[in-house]
């Protein structure tokens, strides 16, 4: 048998951010950067709301493996490379201009 918690209307209204344990200002350097002090974490996901505050989420970041296919790929290119056995140059400036023309 499934149970389901119910949370009544008045519950949901109280809902509320916690209270900060920590509250100072912080401006914008040259680059656009703010400095967090004693941050506890070293990654954390930023959302922007409309009105402009921040909401940090402490994130952790994880490495994702890479499959031997890949790493087969990788390694023949590298190997290609080094003889000398490689494409033409791109002409990034033909590319720029096409995508001007459009």
């Amino acid at each position: 048998m499934k149970t389901t918690k119910r949370i009544s209307k008045r519950s949901r209204a109280k809902e509320t951010l916690p209270v900060p344990t920590k509250s100072y200002s912080a401006k914008l350097d040259s680059k656009k950067r703010i400095v967090l002090r004693s941050a506890k974490h070293e990654h954390y996901k930023v959302r922007e709301k409309a009105d402009g505050s921040l909401i940090l989420t402490p994130m952790e970041l994880i490495d994702l493996p890479i499959s031997s296919a890949t790493m087969k790929t990788i390694e023949t290119s590298m190997r290609n490379m080094q003889r000398g056995i490689v494409s033409k140059p791109i002409d990034l400036d033909a590319i720029l201009k096409m995508l001007k023309d459009k």
